[in-house]
């Protein structure tokens, strides 16, 4: 396609897809039943059926790319489901676990898509914490949300590790930020870009150091099909690279 056209078509998806939109019951009961299908696979992983307790031991390729340096990613179906690996060298899972607990330093760590982050409540297990955040396009552009998220978190003795399960309890995006014209939209209303998230965890110590392991997991709008060819290559691709972006930014934080 003619570089115009193709840019043209762009705009005009976009356009379509700036008009707004709201999250359906439909939708979000299809998110529900997901998310408990993934904890499903996780405890499958925990009793050693036919899995080990990390995806990318499951490949001898994937254990030599992280070794190697490179981040391990595959997506795990048409929707926004990734998961992806990191080989962290010199450290343990427990410090993992407590560079990872620092939530006010989210900020630095993943610069500049966390703008504001905030331990709401603590106890040995589990998290409760909120967060601003933005989704950057192009020319500069970006969209923000403020979210509440829980975390629970389950030691796993015979791994040397631990796992975590996240989920946002709330997602709103907002309007105009740091304007005094900023608000918050309504849950489910606004360009749809991201409904609800959830990501799930597992950290192992092996030979040097420890594999983090991460599986996100996000629910955005739908995309009408007229542009469906042309925005699901461009989500797909923005996924990806969030995804080895985090895992990326997630070394580094441990390596300090």
């Amino acid at each position: 396609m003619p570089r115009t056209i193709y840019g043209i078509t762009i705009i005009v998806a976009l356009a379509n897809l700036a008009s707004g939109a709201q999250l359906k019951p439909g939708a979000a009961r299809a998110w529900e039943q997901y998310i408990s299908q993934a904890r499903a696979q996780m405890d499958e992983r925990l009793r050693g059926n036919r899995k080990s307790f990390l995806w990318v031991q499951e490949s001898e390729e994937r254990m030599r790319s992280i070794r190697a340096g490179l981040i391990a990613s595959v997506p795990a179906a048409l929707i926004h489901d990734w998961i992806g690996a990191a080989f962290v060298p010199h450290v343990t899972a427990a410090d993992v676990m407590e560079k990872l607990d620092q939530y006010s330093n989210y900020p630095e760590y993943y610069k500049p898509t966390v703008v504001r982050c905030r331990l709401i409540s603590r106890d040995d297990y589990r998290r409760v914490f909120s967060m601003v955040w933005q989704i950057r396009a192009a020319g500069g552009v970006s969209t923000v949300f403020d979210a509440d998220y829980e975390s629970q978190i389950f030691p796993v003795s015979a791994a040397s590790g631990w796992w975590s399960f996240s989920h946002s309890t709330r997602v709103q995006q907002i309007d105009n930020y740091g304007s005094v014209n900023e608000r918050l939209r309504p849950v489910g209303t606004g360009l749809g870009y991201i409904w609800s998230l959830c990501s799930i965890m597992r950290v192992a110590e092996t030979e040097g150091g420890s594999i983090v392991e991460i599986e996100a997991i996000a629910l955005s709008r739908d995309v009408p099909v007229a542009i469906a060819w042309l925005v699901n290559p461009i989500i797909s691709r923005a996924s990806r690279n969030a995804l080895s972006t985090l895992l990326l930014k997630t070394k580094a934080a441990l390596a300090r």
